[in-house]
Formats: C-alpha cells, structure tokens, sequence
C-alpha cells in the first residue's frame, strides 16, 4: 500500500510543478487597424494563417482547421485573393526549429500579402476575424504600428462578402487568374538537418547543455517602447512579465538534470552558443503528436489513434498514457550542436503540458543511464 501511495504522490507532483500556459505572442494587439486594403491584395500572393479552436473535453484536440480552411480558399478564389498556402497559425509557432523552417517558405516565394484568420467560439455563438497586412517584416510576421484591414463577425460569408465590396470600393483590379482550386496546407518543415535518433546521447556529460529560456518580446530594429502608446507597451510588458513566471518554472524542472547545463537567450545564435563550451541545445515542439512525429522524421502509421507517452516518476517507476494523436502535445528533443543531429530519447515522451513532456524527458534520460549502468 506505501509503493502505490508513494507512486501517486510523485505522479501529482510531476504534475504539479505547476502548469504555466505560454501565452501567444501579443502581435495582433500591436498593429494600427484601418479600412484601407493592401493595394496589391488582388494582383499578389498571399499566405493564410487559421487559429481555429481546439475541441474541447478531457484533452483537447486540434478542431478542423482544415475543413474551416476550404471554406476559407473557396470564398477567396471567388473574390480573386490568390491564398497559395494556409498554415494553423499554432503549427507556425510551434518551435524554434519550426518557425525557422516555417517563416523562410513565408520569407523567399514572393508573399506580397499576410492574411489572419480566427474563429472563436463563446457563449454568445461564433465570432470570426480576418486581419490582412503586408509581409514587410524580414525575419516576423507583424510589426508595431503596422497598418493592417480588419473584419469581425459571426459568418464567414457575410465577412467575405464584405472584404469583396471593400476591394471594389478601393477600386482594386483582379489580375490573379491562376488560383489553385484546392488550398494547400503546409504541417512540416525542415526541423531535422542531421541525423536522428531515437535514443539519448552518450556524450551529454560532456561540456553544457544550453536550455533557452523562453523568449520575451523585442522589437523589430530602430523600435523601442517610445514608438508606442501607453497600452501597447502594457501589452508587452504583460506578455513578457508571464514570460518571466515561466521562465522561473523552468529553472525548477531543471534543477532535475544529471549533468551542467545552462539556461540561455537562445537568440545569440547556436554558433555563439558552439563558442561558449556548449555541446547540446534543448528544444521543444508543440502540436498535434501526428504532426510531430512528421516534423521529427518518425515512421508514421496513419491507422494510429493514439500514442503511448512513457513518464518514468522514480528509479524503475513507470506509467503510461495513452494521448490522441490528435491532441496538441509538447515533444522535446536535444540538438547537437555542430553536425545538428537530433536526439528524441529512447521512448515517446511527448505530454500535454510543458512541464510534463520537460519531466518526463529528464526523467527518461536518468532512468536510460540507470539502466546503462547496471
């Protein structure tokens, strides 16, 4: 009876560590709307991004964005809005390594044109929002203060039927004649540029493992707080104080780590990061585990409904659950620094929280060294 009431205590207290949400990136709520259309909408490519919400129940699941999108890509094409790529705007964001692979297909194939796409249910019925900017910025998707259309409402029709009155009102000429009929969705990028494995590095007591601490807001170059009204700046400076609560929580899990390890701004570069004695870099996804199986080069069976997350609580103390594959869930993964070969950890370790997929990779590896030494 100890051993089972030892076992659940653990299990709740790698639970409770403590669930700190990462808050989306506060980019909407920086721009300066206004009822002009971007000149060329109807004579240039653009890129859709859809924040669709999930399906809610005792673990969430990734609603059907893509349903949603054709919806989307018929009202455009009849418009005239040439959307040659659609993307879940969580999939964009859901890794370094991700959105690195992610923003140069949005960077190099002539986007002239960003549109924004969300869809939120409450208790008062559907609202949906369309927001369309320039794809100015070199290396983000939105600015401070830039300009940018907007429309709200509850009907996706009744929206694009708006946006088409406005496109007619601004006297803007359609001269995209070669729309795709089917919209494209894009799910996986270049994560992996070296080898993999599905195992744990023997050399991780060898030099430092940088761990980048979650990342605060900063503004593009020549922008500073000064360029903003007072509640823009309360804005960030919210976004980048619940940064800080994670990144303190980080701190903690990792105190939980065998070896030297170092938590770092991650945006110095991996070179720097090579130069300060570094060998290995953590890094994370968060999507749909199908999704991340994708990204991390796993063999895909598509006839899987779920995975098994193995969580090691203690020395030889396992448990497993079993989460959809549908399920958006947080995989990590360390990074060599040098050849960028990717190790995954010897078993699937992927959980719904942060802090759970974190715990349960460390825990992993010290049960994986356990079992080397004996």
């Amino acid at each position: 009876m100890r051993y089972f009431l030892l076992f659940f205590v653990l299990l709740f207290s790698a639970r409770a560590i403590c669930q700190v949400e990462i808050p989306n990136l506060p980019d909407n709520n920086l721009l300066d709307y206004t009822n002009s259309i971007p000149p060329d909408l109807m004579s240039s490519r653009s890129v859709v991004f859809i924040d669709f919400p999930d399906i809610k129940g005792n673990v969430a699941l990734r609603g059907d964005w893509k349903g949603f999108g054709r919806k989307v890509h018929e009202e455009f094409k009849r418009i005239g809005i040439d959307a040659v790529a659609y993307y879940h705007l969580s999939d964009f964001y859901s890794g370094v390594d991700a959105t690195i692979g992610f923003m140069k297909l949005v960077k190099t194939r002539n986007i002239e044109n960003l549109i924004f796409i969300s869809q939120a249910n409450n208790a008062l019925g559907t609202e949906i929002e369309i927001i369309i900017v320039p794809n100015q910025a070199p290396d983000r998707l939105l600015i401070p203060n830039q300009k940018a259309y907007r429309l709200q409402g509850t009907e996706l029709r009744t929206l694009t039927q708006k946006l088409g009155r406005d496109i007619y009102r601004a006297n803007l000429v359609n001269k995209n004649f070669l729309i795709i009929d089917q919209p494209e969705f894009f799910t996986d990028t270049d994560v992996v540029k070296g080898r993999r494995y599905e195992t744990f590095s023997r050399d991780l007591n060898v030099g430092k493992l940088a761990v980048p601490l979650f990342s605060k807001y900063t503004f593009p170059t020549g922008m500073d707080s000064s360029d903003l009204k007072a509640d823009k700046v309360r804005i960030i400076q919210d976004y980048n104080a619940a940064i800080d609560r994670l990144n303190y929580k980080l701190g903690l899990i990792m105190e939980n780590y065998p070896y030297k390890y170092e938590l770092v701004d991650y945006s110095v570069g991996e070179d720097h990061l090579y130069r300060r004695e570094f060998s290995y870099v953590l890094m994370y996804l968060h999507a749909p585990g199908r999704n991340i199986r994708e990204l991390l080069n796993y063999e895909i069976d598509y006839t899987e409904t779920d995975y098994i997350t193995l969580k090691t609580i203690m020395d030889e103390v396992t448990t497993l659950e079993q989460i959809s594959v549908n399920a958006p869930v947080y995989k990590y993964y360390m990074k060599q620094l040098v050849n960028k070969e990717i190790y995954m950890g010897t078993q699937w370790d992927a959980d719904l929280t942060w802090e759970g997929a974190l715990l349960n990779h460390i825990n992993n590896f010290k049960q994986a060294l356990e079992d080397e030494n004996n």
